[in-house]
């Protein structure tokens, strides 16, 4: 009996897949990450933005008194020193499970006002928000991303089974 020699050649085997998606998710999260910094959380200092990721009211009382002070009734922007942290500087740390973004706030955002409302006002959850049309729109986008990367990772493979 003689031996068979075979050879197969095809594209993109599993394992090749595989290593393609675990070696493309970091970059991806990573974009993400500075998307969403440049992109979605200016949003959070806009009246639309309150509107969108449901903040809580302001009193009348202080809403009247920063229009007059201030001359506007932008959210979570009183002096400014808030948005200014928060989309300036920051760090991405990302692994294959998942993304991280940090960002230096003032002091004052963990703090719980006195607030004459049943549920305190927190704006650390208000400035972190999102909206369930924003997951759709960043799953789509991490999706397509790593669609992008896995096929620009194409290879051909030979083997030769014996």
């Amino acid at each position: 009996m003689g031996g068979m020699t075979g050879r197969i050649e095809y594209t993109r085997s599993p394992g090749t897949t595989l290593k393609a998606f675990k070696q493309g998710v970091p970059p991806a999260l990573t974009k993400l990450g500075r998307l969403w910094h440049r992109g979605t959380l200016p949003k959070h200092f806009t009246a639309r933005g309150a509107r969108e990721y449901g903040y809580h009211r302001r009193t009348l009382k202080y809403s009247k008194a920063k229009r007059k002070k201030l001359g506007h009734n932008r959210p979570l922007v009183y002096t400014g020193r808030l948005m200014r942290a928060l989309t300036g500087a920051y760090v991405i740390t990302t692994t294959r499970r998942g993304m991280r973004l940090k960002m230096k706030p003032p002091h004052y955002l963990w703090k719980y006002p006195k607030t004459q409302h049943i549920t305190p006002i927190i704006k650390a959850d208000e400035v972190v928000a999102v909206s369930q049309t924003e997951i759709d729109k960043m799953a789509k986008w991490v999706h397509r991303e790593l669609t992008r990367r896995m096929n620009h990772a194409r290879k051909r493979e030979t083997r030769v089974i014996r």
